[in-house]
């Protein structure tokens, strides 16, 4: 497997492997229930000099996956980077569980599509929180930077007065300013996003949890799979420091669904209390009623005749 090409985009650099029939860094697989699990090395130097650290930093994979709606696959329903999931030399597991919510669009006011949302800079697709606040964060961008970061939505905008490429530092300085305000001067080392998006819910979304296990490799029985010769103490080395099992499912017990549904309106209540009253004092709904009227009779028979008193005095 060898390096095809990458992209420097100035603040880091993605590598695309591949070997000579296929290409070798994406898999895909369709359904709720599945398993990946796959086998992934570092390949730094000779075997001797594994162990070492490469530029100052000890060497460490990362993982990006996505999962795709089947229904609107413009649209990716999640899509992760990490660059800590992966430690060399232990095997991981990631399950993921999945929860879907299905709003009700007559009492939650929530979107289908990205075209319902008059401010949205998508013009398809379905609409999910994810369109929602990049269209934010790109609105504000687009206000406060001259040039234009390639994140989605991409718009056809580029220009000598916004050109798309990034030369120096200050496009980047300014993109950073714009989506971590918060970050200005003041050293923050994990500030926040801009907070100033407002997003109505989407009617159906998804939501993923993900809870990474992980246990050491154990060199012999690695060495033994891989055929790796060397010395015990330069194979423990090269397992710790060049490979890593990743372990991906989803299982379909997993799948959760929540569905909002009216289950109570303020006449169900009115009929909740006549039927309390009928079980606990004996009246329905009939007396009740019966016995406004006759306070009302009552009433008005007095006022009739303190009135009449009066005028006899």
């Amino acid at each position: 497997m060898a390096i095809s090409n990458y992209d420097d985009h100035g603040i880091g650099r993605c590598f695309i492997f591949e070997n000579k029939k296929q290409k070798f860094g994406a898999f895909s697989r369709v359904g709720k229930e599945f398993g990946l699990s796959v086998l992934l090395k570092n390949e730094i130097s000779d075997i001797k000099n594994h162990f070492r650290k490469v530029y100052g930093y000890p060497p460490y994979l990362s993982i990006q996956y996505q999962i795709l709606n089947p229904k609107d696959k413009d649209n990716h329903q999640l899509a992760t980077f990490h660059t800590d999931v992966l430690p060399l030399g232990y095997e991981v597991n990631i399950p993921i569980t999945i929860a879907k919510e299905i709003k009700n669009k007559n009492i939650s006011n929530c979107l289908d599509y990205n075209t319902e949302d008059p401010d949205s800079l998508y013009t398809f697709g379905t609409y999910t929180y994810d369109s929602c606040y990049t269209t934010c964060l790109k609105k504000n961008h687009l206000t406060q930077c001259q040039n234009i970061i390639p994140f989605q939505p991409n718009l056809l905008m580029c220009g000598k007065e916004k050109p798309c490429k990034c030369d120096d530092l200050k496009c980047f300085d300014c993109l950073s300013d714009s989506l971590f305000p918060d970050n200005l001067n003041n050293d923050i080392l994990h500030p926040e996003f801009k907070d100033k998006c407002s997003c109505p819910p989407p009617c159906e979304s998804y939501s993923y949890r993900t809870n990474p296990t992980y246990s050491k490799l154990h060199a012999k029985n690695m060495a033994e799979m891989l055929r790796l010769t060397g010395s015990e103490e330069d194979l423990e080395d090269d397992i710790s420091a060049n490979y890593v099992i990743l372990n991906f499912f989803i299982k379909e017990h997993t799948v959760l669904t929540k569905k909002e549904e009216v289950v109570y309106r303020s006449a169900n209540l009115f009929a909740d209390i006549g039927n309390t009253l009928g079980l606990l004092l004996g009246l329905g709904m009939i007396n009740i009623i019966e016995i406004f009227f006759c306070l009302f009779l009552i009433i008005i028979d007095r006022i009739q005749y303190f009135i009449k008193f009066r005028r006899l005095y």
